[in-house]
């Protein structure tokens, strides 16, 4: 019987960020040179929710964030 040999790769470890933010509706439609950033510093955004917000005017953003973890 032959044994398969599996790739021994270490997995992949991975850091997180959240960043809640109070955005109108201006700023809403501006936020992509924010996010752009982020991705150029290695972020990849996987999760965005859209939330009540106490202020009236405002909509609640929270950013769900990650990038491979760099070993030191």
């Amino acid at each position: 019987m032959i044994n398969p040999v599996f790739d021994k790769k270490k997995h992949i470890k991975w850091e997180y960020r959240i960043y809640t933010q109070y955005l109108d509706d201006e700023e809403l439609e501006s936020e992509n040179d924010w996010l752009n950033k982020g991705g150029k510093e290695g972020w990849e955004l996987v999760n965005v929710i859209k939330d009540k917000s106490d202020v009236s005017s405002k909509h609640k953003m929270i950013y769900y964030f990650k990038r491979e973890k760099i070993s030191q």
